[in-house]
């Protein structure tokens, strides 16, 4: 088992205008080291009814998490990821009048390259 080297925050939040679709090649972050991600946290803030459509994915992966109504969502997952992997988030707004501030959170264990291991 790979020693845990400290825990990365992965901010995908976005302000989706209205009627748009911000696509998983938009809105990725690379992973710069090996780990597993712990946990996703969603909010899909009050007044967003069922207008908003967030899924958390990794490369071709799209179901680490998915939520579609307001509120707060937290998930707890146990998905590896390498370095060069994309971490990404797709969300659409299908409310036609307003924009709408989604964030989206991803927690990652990161863990010890076997360079940073001291003999």
């Amino acid at each position: 088992m790979p020693e845990i080297a400290g825990t990365e925050v992965i901010d995908l939040s976005y302000t989706v205008p209205a009627s748009t679709l911000i696509e998983r090649i938009d809105n990725y972050e690379e992973v710069k080291f090996d780990g597993v991600i712990k946990q996703v946290i969603i909010v899909i803030p009050p007044g967003s009814g069922d207008l908003v459509t967030v899924k958390v994915g990794v490369d071709e992966f799209d179901r680490l998490a998915f939520a579609n109504k307001e509120g707060n969502y937290n998930f707890s997952v146990n998905y590896p990821v390498k370095h060069g992997q994309r971490v990404w988030a797709e969300i659409e707004n299908a409310d036609s009048t307003y924009s709408h501030g989604i964030a989206v959170t991803v927690i990652v264990e990161k863990f010890v390259s076997p360079l940073e291991v001291s003999e």
